[in-house]
């Protein structure tokens, strides 16, 4: 049973990962990612295409036994670096995904449903790369 939710965690992290990082690419989505990171980054762009290829890469890493407790590490620090993000666009009545909102500010309600999606990812990151590097077990 443990094995039949690593593989569908790693699957959703895969496909999750690549959708995702590819839309760090593609306007208007980098643009309003852009928005999310606090004035006090330099060049909020720049960070916003760096995410995108450590989300790519991670999802990538995910695929293969080597590299995927690094994929894992790698993506659960990207995710707590992206739920502070949001932390602070909570703050500051910062707009996600405004082009596709019109600026709508999400409720506090959606937050906290937003960042505890966030620490249930990091949650299951954490338990796959923990278990990323066992080696297989054969059936009798």
């Amino acid at each position: 049973m443990a094995a039949m939710f690593e593989h569908v965690c790693r699957g959703f992290f895969i496909f999750l990962f690549l959708v995702a990082g590819s839309l760090h690419f593609v306007s208007p989505y980098k643009e309003d990612m852009a928005n999310l990171v606090p004035p006090f980054y330099w060049n909020q762009m720049h960070l916003v295409y760096v995410s995108g290829v450590m989300e790519l890469a991670g999802g990538i890493f995910l695929c293969t036994r080597h590299y995927r407790a690094a994929a894992g590490w790698l993506l659960f620090l990207l995710i707590n670096i992206t739920l502070q993000a949001h932390v602070y666009a909570q703050l500051y009545d910062v707009a996600p995904m405004a082009s596709q909102t019109g600026g709508a500010i999400p409720s506090a309600g959606v937050w906290a449903a937003r960042n505890a999606l966030q620490a249930a990812w990091m949650a299951m990151l954490w338990y796959l790369w923990q278990g990323g590097n066992k080696p297989a077990t054969k059936r009798a």
